[in-house]
């Protein structure tokens, strides 16, 4: 691997987070992804790729085969992830395992940040940070909270108004620097 030269092929997954947050290899990264590098990430390791990743679990009690059944603020545990893809909080193997919900709360929570679900055998091609092409076999859906109106109620409870959801297909191209009022 010679990651200054670009001759390079390394599989970023979430385990390694924990040793590869803020060392040289990921400033690195960072660096060379700004220069216009193409890193790439399958399942978990499309949501590293964001600022806020989810880890898949939740903080509420939760018995088998009832995961993600609430909307609720606080709930969703993430860590941070690599920081590469700034301007969206990823999801992945979106629809076939329905994890709307899970999206949709972070989305609420952090309304600066539209969520974008990626569903299994899908990906997208980031450019500039704001703009992506879906390719692939299935939907790529986007929730955007940036012009909604958020509410919060104790304990917990968390809703909102105007919130949009796109769903694409492959081959489309989004911007997510587009304004919340303009649709394609």
């Amino acid at each position: 691997m010679r990651v200054a030269g670009f001759q390079a092929a390394f599989r970023i997954t979430p385990g390694v987070t924990d040793i590869l947050l803020d060392t040289p290899l990921h400033k690195k990264l960072l660096e060379i992804y700004e220069r216009g590098a193409v890193i790439g990430g399958t399942s978990a390791g499309a949501a590293i790729m964001s600022e806020i990743m989810i880890t898949g679990d939740e903080k509420r009690e939760v018995k088998e085969g009832r995961e993600f059944e609430t909307i609720q603020a606080g709930n969703i545990v993430t860590t941070r992830g690599l920081g590469l893809w700034k301007a969206a909080i990823v999801d992945q193997h979106f629809a076939t395992r329905k994890r709307h919900n899970r999206l949709i709360a972070l989305v609420l929570e952090h309304p600066e940040l539209p969520g974008i679900g990626i569903d299994e055998s899908t990906a997208v091609i980031v450019a500039r940070g704001t703009r992506f092409e879906v390719i692939g076999w299935n939907n790529v859906i986007v929730f955007d909270a940036r012009g909604a109106r958020i509410a919060r109620r104790d304990p917990g409870a968390i809703g909102g108004t105007g919130l949009r959801m796109h769903v694409l297909l492959p081959g489309d191209n989004f911007d997510l620097a587009a304004s919340p009022d303009k649709t394609r």
